[in-house]
């Protein structure tokens, strides 16, 4: 979203509000990379311009029968390459379709998407190219892409209080290069609980006055599961108030009221947190 804001005033101020047609121009914009540059450039302005997504690299890897590492740098240049080979071909077909850009890059794209799944989803037999797919007939569709194996996942185990004060929440902001860099959320530290089960209203209480937080009337709000990259987070939440408010020395604390929460960013996790809180409230 910073970087969405970013290229919006970039537009604005450099080009006078209109979005630029010059490849580098498009490729300087903040947040843009050589994949969106490619989805821009084919698909709005129906040039012949690569682009390479997991959906594609699945395609090609399978279609040729690659069987190198398409996230190793030598690989991915070829994958690239060959994207662009396809993109250009269908830029000079005579008569040229309209659009023939625009709909080569996003055939490719649902291709992927819908039909050369990953895994047994796969569905060779609905592909309209498999007669001529290395992997289809060499029986190694499952095998590829060969890709690197995936992190192993981190469980990470945070209590959440959803702390309330003369009808105010405590919430907190969260630092430059942290997960979730200046989003706010609900109160919340890591424990080292490994059952969401062995959490308890007195442990959640000593938890919160070691950060020298009084909580009164703990209840347990829900346990939440989610995932972010390669960590499995679960969310211990409870509710309480406090008679002696937190006053923040920073802008990371604050007290808010019901109407400005609902305004906050938060990431997801916090936001089903927040539905919980704000609809169980008169």
């Amino acid at each position: 979203v910073r970087l969405l804001q970013k290229a919006a005033f970039a537009i604005v101020n450099q080009y006078e509000g209109n979005f630029p047609t010059d490849s580098a121009d498009i490729l300087a914009l903040p947040g843009i990379g050589p994949y969106t540059a490619g989805a821009i450039e084919s698909i709005a302005f129906d040039r012949p311009s690569p682009l390479l997504d997991g959906n594609v690299i699945r395609v090609l890897t399978r279609y040729y029968g690659i069987r190198e590492n398409p996230k190793d740098s030598k690989c991915l240049s070829r994958l690239w390459n060959i994207s662009r080979q396809w993109v250009e071909h269908a830029d000079i077909l005579r008569p040229r379709p309209k659009q023939s850009c625009s709909h080569l890059n996003q055939a490719m794209m649902e291709l992927g998407a819908r039909i050369c799944m990953p895994g047994q989803a796969a569905q060779c037999n609905a592909c309209p190219i498999h007669s001529t797919c290395e992997a289809y007939q060499k029986g190694t569709v499952q095998v590829l892409p060969n890709l690197p194996k995936r992190r192993a996942m981190v469980q990470q185990h945070r209590l959440v209080t959803v702390l309330h004060d003369k009808g105010n929440m405590l919430v907190q902001r969260r630092k430059a290069k942290d997960l979730n860099e200046g989003m706010w959320e609900f109160f919340n530290v890591q424990v080292d609980n490994k059952s969401s089960k062995s959490i308890t209203m007195k442990q959640a209480k000593e938890t919160m006055f070691s950060h020298g937080i009084q909580c009164s009337n703990l209840n347990l709000l829900a346990v939440i599961k989610h995932t972010i990259t390669h960590h499995r987070i679960t969310l211990h939440c409870v509710t309480g108030s406090t008679d002696s408010p937190v006053t923040p020395e920073n802008q990371e604390f604050q007290w808010f009221p019901k109407n400005k929460l609902e305004t906050l960013p938060m990431p997801s996790a916090h936001q089903k947190i927040r539905r919980m809180v704000l609809d169980s409230q008169p």
